[in-house]
């Protein structure tokens, strides 16, 4: 299915309303129902909040409603992994993740907004944090 210029820029317009709004509305219920506690917020288990639902589900049901409605179509969803083609953009996809965490742990480091306790760690135990984190992106983005 061929999709006119004016059908995207309508898409990208209704996705990028929704998106933005489903967050002010996540925050406004938060509020409404007190549960917007945002000072240590994703670092408890069990700490997320109906706004937070909210804000993470509603650009998903959007892509949907566009997809099946909105003139998108299933077809150029784009499913499928494509390695021969694109490997450098995968390569670079995949580099991001890594090197965007050291830079803000490093300007953190620098700023003095992030404190490091006096727990000996090793590094095998970060290589296998990053790594586990590495993995985690990459099902998610690709598979």
């Amino acid at each position: 299915m061929k999709q006119s210029i004016t059908t995207i820029k309508r898409n990208v317009i209704i996705f990028a309303f929704f998106s933005t709004l489903c967050g002010w509305i996540g925050y406004v219920v938060d509020k409404v129902t007190g549960q917007a506690h945002y000072e240590n917020i994703g670092t408890e288990i069990g700490s997320g909040s109906l706004g937070m639902l909210i804000w993470l589900v509603t650009p998903l049901i959007c892509t949907i409603f566009l997809r099946s409605f909105g003139g998108d179509g299933w077809k150029e969803s784009v499913f499928s992994i494509n390695f021969k083609n694109n490997k450098k953009l995968y390569l670079v996809s995949f580099l991001v993740y890594p090197l965007v965490t050291m830079i803000v742990i490093l300007l953190g480091l620098m700023a003095q907004g992030i404190r490091v306790t006096d727990v000996k760690v090793e590094f095998t135990a970060y290589l296998g944090i990053l790594l586990t984190q590495i993995g985690t992106q990459f099902i998610k983005k690709y598979l």
